[in-house]
């Protein structure tokens, strides 16, 4: 009589591996990494017999049933290697909910914005201040989900609870043309395999100074910063549907690297 499989989720701080195995015996393996608290699963890799059907049809049953239950998206970067896993996810039930573009930035030539802009800490503006800044950065953006007659405080109190890597007092920053407030962008520095990445998380431009180049202005301001903060590279993404913010990446000399996409248990 066959052993039967048996799915077992062996997981620690930012990492998480799904193993099956045939009584004792291992099998296979998806793996992935934690981001955002907890809200999204980066799928790293399969390991072992993952051609074989019935072991792949399990590990993502279960991996479905997690996800679904815990109201978890997954997401994959989609070079090359990947595609297969990719593929794999939507058989098994998975639904694309949105895609985003990465680029990189590796500081060869860094030029400066046109305007004479500038930046300050958040918390050198009073916090009403701030908070209605941050209120009308959000307008018309999706995926800020405004609620009705919610109050700026309100928003940035659920904005901070949601995402609150996305909001480090110390990262966040208010830009300034001409001495007056317009947009605020967020900073982040990471080290991995002895390379220093930055990235600019958020970017808000108020709706006043829009359409008129201070987003691709600020970004390129974010660039400067970055380099001076001794960056070995940018790494940037946005929406697929966001043309406007992949025409700044283009302007200010960001190369494509590739597609990733978050996906969802419907």
């Amino acid at each position: 009589m066959a052993m039967s499989l048996t799915v077992q989720l062996h997981q620690d701080e930012n990492h998480l591996r799904y193993a099956i195995y045939r009584g004792e015996e291992y099998v296979a393996s998806i793996s992935g990494d934690r981001h955002a608290m907890d809200t999204v699963l980066f799928i790293v890799g399969w390991d072992g017999e993952t051609d074989d059907h019935e072991v792949r049809n399990i590990l993502l049953s279960r991996l479905f049933d997690d996800c679904k239950a815990a109201g978890t998206e997954v997401l994959v970067h989609l070079t090359d290697a990947r595609k297969p896993i990719f593929e794999a996810l939507v058989n098994a039930g998975f639904a694309v909910k949105y895609e985003k573009f990465l680029y990189r930035h590796n500081f060869e030539v860094v030029r400066p914005p046109q305007r004479e802009l500038s930046l300050r800490l958040a918390s050198t503006l009073p916090l009403t201040e701030y908070q209605q800044l941050f209120w009308d950065c959000n307008q018309g953006d999706p995926l800020a989900t405004l609620r009705h007659a919610e109050s700026p405080s309100a928003f940035l109190q659920r904005f901070i609870a949601e995402i609150a890597e996305l909001h480090v007092p110390e990262q966040m920053y208010v830009a300034y043309w001409a001495d007056v407030p317009f947009g605020i962008i967020n900073f982040r520095v990471t080290i991995s395999h002895n390379i220093t990445a930055g990235f600019m998380n958020y970017i808000g431009i108020h709706p006043d100074y829009r359409g008129q180049g201070f987003g691709g202005d600020l970004h390129r301001l974010g660039l400067v910063y970055l380099k001076e903060m001794h960056c070995d590279c940018y790494l940037g993404s946005t929406h697929a549907d966001n043309l406007a913010m992949r025409a700044v990446f283009e302007r200010n000399g960001v190369i494509y690297r590739n597609k990733q996409v978050f996906l969802v248990a419907p």
